[in-house]
């Protein structure tokens, strides 16, 4: 069944969809809570009910900031700048202090740019820091830490791209709003930046403009819905951001107009479907952070948790030179399997092919609910082109450095690369929703699990022995080892088949107890901030001050804890 839902899907896949939709797109600036947004979602709605496929609109009221004009007074010389969603905007007179540069490099890939760290830094109290790459969360928390007023990021070329600066992971709860920043922050560009840093050699004294539109707005969110004929209550979330900056071309029109083709090959073939299959456009991503996503998911989460197979994101696809499929997220469980469909459907045209842990980014608003995540960023392009057109990392758009500006426009998109990358979405999801068995490999976890824990026993030397972790991962992966080899023949029995569904409730329940302690700290219906989580966050050894390891140790004690009794738990579900 799965063989002929995906032969069907892929041959349904011609553009004739989502190329007028990137058309149509490529004409609204589909920032959210905006009018052209709401156009958007109406193009969509309108072209589902033509098809005949089932959806709902949904009307959440998400809690955005909206960047406004922003300058900087130097002398007398006035610089254009841009402020990041959710930093506060300034009183009128703005804010004035002295220069003070702090160089940092720039991010080498998209991982990076998302983790950006500052480090230690000297006292700014009272100064307006100078930095040098993207206005990114951590950055921004570090310096307002350090006593800054006020925050200058040089973006490392011609222009400026628009961001967001809060660590907040969607709408805020009264405990999150401490965490909000409360210094007003902008972005140069590279150009505009030298007469900035030569200033701050002087530490001569500049005034910092910026004004922002904070609040509650009402947005378009549309899920459509196509039901499986075996198991319907069980589907695959496929999703993206129906929001952008500007037009947003290559981010994330092309998306939008893949996952609106999909949608339509697969309810005209879904009497091959066993499961479900959700088809999902999120608004409040570039503005609320995740606000969207954020909101479904504390929405509808008892019905994630219980019934959501996997998630996969559609962000930036089929841009302009993607041909390789490098840097690509997807969680360890998943990634034989996306490997495997990239090489099946894409071959040899689709370059190097390389997965990497997903970044807490891209609208993954599941991984506290434990639920296995594959693709975010699909293709990008090679990186000797990257090298010679002189580019850096962005983050979208594959790998065009008119990511989040005004010049992500119509040339961004490329309709072969879309065509490619509209397959690989699509026999990924016939995969998962028509297969007998869900093809994720937690032995994959477990080996990841493994190098994590000696990795951190190495870092933390003999201030906490992690033998017993080390223990129980090696128990983990043999009990894994027998289940995959008991559970073989599983593959060749139908999904309705008891065996298949027994199987399939275990692959369930490893990705509930499994993905969090990998990707989370905080609880099952909570969200972590939009910071990197390391492996088993639990177990991470910290950067320690002399006389603090009695305090590492006994978090690290807390986090093994809870690491021995999910293993035990896990290997309790697979053999029980």
């Amino acid at each position: 069944m799965a063989g002929m839902l995906e032969k069907q899907v892929l041959s349904a896949i011609n553009g004739n969809v989502a190329w007028p939709l990137v058309e149509r797109f490529s004409t609204l600036e589909r920032v959210c809570g905006s009018p052209d947004e709401r156009q958007a979602a109406a193009y969509i709605c309108e072209v589902l009910d033509g098809a005949g496929v089932p959806y709902k609109l949904h009307e959440p009221v998400l809690y955005l900031s909206t960047p406004g004009p922003a300058r900087i007074t130097l002398d007398r010389r006035q610089i254009q700048a841009r402020p990041p969603a959710f930093s506060a905007s300034t009183p009128p007179q703005g804010v004035t202090g002295s220069l003070v540069y702090l160089p940092s490099g720039r991010a080498t890939s998209t991982y990076d740019l998302f983790s950006s760290d500052l480090g230690a830094l000297p006292a700014l109290t009272g100064k307006i820091a100078l930095v040098d790459g993207m206005p990114m969360p951590l950055k921004v928390s570090q310096v307002q830490a350090a006593g800054a007023v006020a925050g200058i990021f040089i973006h490392p070329g011609s222009g400026v791209h628009e961001g967001i600066a809060t660590e907040i992971w969607g709408t805020p709860s009264l405990e999150d709003l401490p965490r909000k920043p409360r210094i007003p922050v902008v972005g140069v560009s590279a150009d505009d930046a030298a007469a900035l840093v030569e200033a701050a050699s002087a530490q001569a004294r500049v005034t910092v403009r910026t004004s922002l539109d904070e609040g509650w707005h009402t947005c378009p969110l549309v899920v459509a819905e196509i039901r499986g004929e075996v198991l319907p209550e069980q589907f695959l979330l496929l999703h993206g951001h129906l929001d952008s900056w500007y037009a947003g071309v290559g981010d994330n029109a092309t998306g939008n107009g893949a996952l609106l083709e999909l949608a339509l090959a697969f309810h005209r073939n879904r009497r091959h479907m066993s499961r479900s299959l959700r088809v999902a456009w999120w608004p409040g991503h570039s503005t609320g952070r995740y606000a969207g996503s954020t909101w479904y998911s504390d929405e509808f989460a008892l019905d994630l948790y219980d019934n959501c197979v996997a998630q996969a994101n559609c962000d930036s696809p089929g841009c302009r030179h993607a041909t390789e499929y490098r840097h690509l997220p997807a969680m360890s469980e998943a990634r034989d399997f996306v490997g495997a469909v990239i090489r099946d459907v894409a071959g040899t045209g689709a370059g190097g092919i390389e997965t990497e842990r997903p970044p807490r980014a891209g609208d993954y608003s599941f991984n506290n609910l434990g639920i296995t995540g594959f693709l975010m960023l699909s293709s990008s392009m090679p990186a000797g082109k990257a090298a010679e057109e002189h580019l850096y990392a962005v983050g979208g758009c594959g790998g065009n450095i008119e990511w989040h500006t005004a010049r992500d426009t119509m040339e961004i998109a490329d309709r072969g690369n879309l065509m490619r990358d509209m397959r690989v979405y699509g026999a990924s999801a016939s995969r998962v929703i028509s297969g007998s068995i869900l093809p994720f490999d937690f032995r994959a976890v477990a080996a990841e699990f493994s190098s994590s824990v000696a990795r951190y026993q190495a870092l933390a030397g003999s201030i906490f022995d992690y033998s017993d972790c080390a223990s129980e991962t090696r128990l983990l992966a043999q009990a894994l080892e027998r289940f995959y080899r008991r559970s073989g023949g599983a593959s060749t029995l139908s999904t309705d088949d008891a065996q298949s569904r027994e199987y399939n409730l275990k692959i369930l329940g490893l990705s509930r107890l499994l993905v969090p302690l990998n990707y989370a700290r905080a609880g099952t219906f909570y969200h972590d901030p939009a910071l990197n989580v390391p492996p088993l966050p639990g177990l991470a050894p910290a950067p320690l001050a002399t006389g603090q390891e009695g305090f590492l140790r006994a978090g690290i004690l807390r986090g093994a804890n809870q690491y021995r009794q999910t293993l035990a738990r896990a290997r309790s579900l697979i053999e029980g």
